[in-house]
């Protein structure tokens, strides 16, 4: 399905650079552009990759988060995809959810 993503804005583009420096492997740690250098397919790597745009907006998802609705809307992909994403990240201490349906990385 690569070929058929959607390629991202310029706003969505320049937020996902700005985001580039923390990682959904390491949060909270200053990512090294070497570190997956001979990755070519990884899920981060690949430009408007779903979980990048995931990622991006559980990152910059206000106080009160983001809902899964909202989610969806941002990633192109369904809502189990979106839990299941989810339920990944929950587990490694990435995410939270703040109240019922809304979500945020920590």
């Amino acid at each position: 399905h690569a070929q058929t993503r959607p390629t991202l804005d310029a706003i969505s583009q320049q937020a996902l650079g700005q985001r580039a420096q923390v990682t959904p492997d390491a949060p909270g740690h200053p990512a090294d552009p070497d570190d997956h250098a001979d990755v070519q397919d990884g899920p981060d790597e690949s430009r408007g990759a779903p979980e990048a745009m995931l990622w991006v907006a559980l990152c910059m998802a206000p106080d009160d988060g983001i809902t899964v609705p909202d989610l969806m809307a941002e990633t192109g992909m369904s809502r189990p995809w979106v839990y299941q994403r989810l339920h990944e990240l929950t587990q490694r201490g990435q995410v939270t959810l703040i109240a019922r349906g809304r979500w945020r990385a920590l």
